[in-house]
C-alpha cells in the first residue's frame, strides 16, 4: 500500500511540475520553440548582399528557473523512493510488459478491441509511471498531428459529400461506377505488405546509407527488439481495423497529401498553440527523471546506440503508446476514420525519423544529434536542431554544434550553419556562420 502512495503522489508531482513549467518553456523567443520560425528567421536575417552570419539572443532567466525546478524535481522523486525495495527486477519487468503486449496483438486477431484496452492497461500495475510519460507523450503529439489528421479527413470527406449534392446525376453516376477503385481494403496482404515496406526501409537506412557498422549479431538484435518495442502497436492497430473491415479512401488520402491540409492545420496548431518541439523536449527530459524512466522510456533505450529499427514516429519505448493506441481504435472502430498512422505526414515522419535513428560515421550537419542521445542518454533531449539542448546545458556539446535549418525553409536545403554558444551574464547569444562541412567535437 505505501508503495501505491508513493507512485499516486509522484504522479501528482510529475503532473504539477508539467503543467506549470511548460509555460515556463513558453516564454521563450518562438524562434527557439517553433523550427518553423528558425527557418524564417534564418531567411530574413540572410537577405542582405553577402550578409551570411548573424547573432541571436535571449534572456537566460528561464533556463536557469527550468532547470533549477528540474534539479528540485529530480530530488523530490530520489526522495520519495529513497530505500525503496525494488518490486522486481527490470527484466520482469520487460516479460510483463512484453507479454501483455503480444496478449493485445492476440485480441486484435480475434478482433475483440475490449479485450485489448483493458490488457493495455494493465501496464499501468506493472509500471505505474508510464501513466504520466503516456499521457504527456500525447499531450506533444495528438493535438499537432493526430488531431490534424482526423479534423482533415473528416472536413474533407463532408466537404465532398457536400459538393456531391450539386454534381449532375450523370456525373454522380460516372463517380458512383468507379468508387470500388477509389479504396483500399486493409486486409492481411495491406498489413504483410505494410511491414515489409516498413523493414525494407530500415534495411535500406542501415545498409545502404551512410551508418556505423553493426555486427550480424547486433542488427539483427536491434531488429527484433524495435519490431517488438514499436511495430506492434501499428500491428495491434492495423488488426483491429482488418476485423473491423476499414478501407483507405485513396481519393480521399491523394487529396490530403496534394493539399497538405494535414500538414497545415498542424502548423497552423503549432503556431497558434506549441509546437510539439518545445512540448517534446519537456516530454522527453522528464521521461528520464529517476524511477519514470524505467517503467517507460528506458525500452526504447535498451540496447545500446541506435539503428533504424528502433524508430517509431520519433522513437518510443512501448509503455508510452497507450493513449495513442485510445485514440486511433476509437477513431477507426466507431467511426470509421483512417487510422492517423496510415496519414502522408505521420508516415513521413516514420521515414525521416529511421533516418534520424541511424548513426553516421561522421557527422558534417548535425544528423547524429539524436543518435548521440542513444549513446549518452542524458544528453540531446530535443529535436529537429541543438538549440533548445544547448540553451539548457544539456546539449553533447553546449558551446558549439551545428545546424542544419531546412526543414521548412525552402531553397536552403543545404543551408548548415556552425552555432557557437556564448554565456553572457543575462543573456545567451548563438553566433550562426555558415559552414560547408564542419565536424561535430
Amino acid at each position: 500500500m505505501f508503495g501505491l502512495v508513493c507512485y499516486v503522489r509522484g504522479t501528482l508531482l510529475l503532473v504539477k511540475f508539467y503543467l506549470v513549467n511548460i509555460w515556463t518553456l513558453h516564454e521563450l523567443p518562438q524562434w527557439m520553440r517553433n523550427p518553423e520560425s528558425l527557418a524564417q528567421l534564418v531567411e530574413e536575417e540572410t537577405k542582405g548582399p553577402k550578409k551570411t552570419s548573424f547573432s541571436l539572443r535571449l534572456p537566460r532567466a528561464v533556463a536557469r528557473k527550468y532547470n533549477g525546478e528540474f534539479d528540485r524535481m529530480k530530488g523530490e522523486m530520489r526522495q520519495l523512493h529513497a530505500g525503496e525495495a525494488d518490486r522486481m527486477s527490470y527484466q520482469t519487468t520487460l516479460f510483463l510488459l512484453f507479454s501483455l503486449r503480444l496478449a493485445c496483438v492476440y485480441t486484435a486477431w480475434l478482433g475483440n478491441v475490449r479485450a485489448t484496452l483493458a490488457l493495455a492497461s494493465l501496464q499501468f500495475l506493472v509500471a505505474p509511471y508510464s501513466l504520466f510519460v503516456s499521457l504527456a507523450l500525447a499531450v506533444a503529439l495528438a493535438p499537432p498531428i493526430y488531431l490534424s489528421h482526423y479534423i482533415a479527413f473528416s472536413s474533407l470527406q463532408a466537404f465532398a459529400h457536400l459538393a456531391a449534392g450539386f454534381l449532375p446525376a450523370s456525373l454522380l453516376s460516372m463517380l458512383a461506377s468507379l468508387t470500388p477503385y477509389c479504396y483500399i481494403s486493409i486486409g492481411p496482404g495491406f498489413v504483410a505488405a505494410f511491414f515489409l515496406a516498413d523493414q525494407a526501409l530500415c534495411v535500406y537506412c542501415h545498409a545502404f546509407t551512410p551508418s556505423k557498422e553493426f555486427t550480424l549479431r547486433e542488427t539483427l538484435t536491434h531488429a527484433v527488439w524495435g519490431f517488438l518495442n514499436t511495430k506492434t502497436y501499428t500491428l495491434v492497430v492495423l488488426l483491429h481495423m482488418v476485423n473491423a473491415g476499414v478501407s483507405i479512401p485513396l481519393w480521399l488520402w491523394l487529396l490530403d497529401a496534394q493539399l497538405q491540409v494535414t500538414s497545415r492545420l498542424a502548423s497552423s496548431l503549432s503556431r497558434r498553440w506549441a509546437h510539439w518541439m518545445e512540448l517534446f523536449y519537456h516530454q522527453h527530459r522528464m521521461a528520464h527523471l529517476p524511477k519514470v524512466y524505467e517503467h517507460a522510456h528506458k525500452l526504447h533505450h535498451y540496447l545500446h546506440g541506435t539503428l533504424a529499427f528502433d524508430a517509431h514516429i520519433y522513437g518510443n519505448g512501448m509503455p508510452e503508446e497507450f493513449f495513442f493506441l485510445l485514440l486511433e481504435l476509437s477513431m477507426g472502430l466507431v467511426w470509421g476514420l483512417t487510422p492517423a498512422t496510415l496519414n502522408r505526414l505521420v508516415l513521413q515522419f516514420s521515414v525521416d525519423n529511421k533516418f534520424g535513428h541511424t548513426q553516421k560515421p561522421t557527422d558534417h550537419d548535425g544528423g547524429n544529434f539524436h543518435a548521440d542521445h542513444h549513446l549518452l542518454h542524458v544528453k540531446n533531449f530535443g529535436i529537429y536542431n541543438s538549440l533548445m539542448d544547448m540553451y539548457f546545458d544539456t546539449s553533447s556539446n553546449n558551446t558549439k554544434y551545428v545546424v542544419k535549418p531546412s526543414l521548412y525553409c525552402p531553397g536552403q536545403e543545404e543551408a548548415v550553419y556552425q552555432v557557437v554558444r556564448e554565456q553572457e551574464e543575462d543573456h545567451t547569444v548563438f553566433h550562426f556562420t555558415p559552414a560547408n562541412t564542419p565536424v561535430v567535437e
